[in-house]
């Protein structure tokens, strides 16, 4: 027995000077962890929807040259007055991927979406 337990200690150091001398013989190394990047921070669908609800604010007041983007600015431009659902299909033809759910939900949040939709509007269909 010796002489076996000798022997893989022979093959062993030999092993490891032929791995130390030679570059091209690949020896165990863990898995390389990538280089971290920042943090993807996650944008709910609704956040997404009042930023492309601000981006068709600020297209349609170049469009009709108004003096400034508020949202009210942009509900008042549009005549005759239009219900919720009107404005809210301007806004699916705007960016339909975008607008293709409930325009009761998007306008729930009158901290976001500063409009007093006319009382007066009728349907446009």
């Amino acid at each position: 027995m010796p002489l076996g337990r000798n022997l893989q200690n022979i093959i062993e150091y030999y092993r490891n000077d032929i791995k130390l001398n030679n570059s091209n013989i690949v020896t165990k190394k863990g898995p390389t962890k990538p280089a971290k990047s920042a943090p993807l921070t996650k944008i709910s669908k609704m956040q997404q929807r009042h930023i492309v609800f601000e981006d068709f604010c600020k297209s349609v007041a170049l469009q009709k040259q108004l003096l400034n983007h508020e949202h009210q600015t942009i509900y008042d431009s549009f005549q005759p007055p239009m219900t919720r659902e009107d404005f809210y299909d301007e806004l699916t033809k705007f960016d339909p991927a975008t607008y293709m759910f409930n325009a009761k939900d998007f306008f729930r949040d009158k901290t976001k979406i500063k409009i007093d939709f006319s009382k007066a509007a009728r349907p446009r269909k």
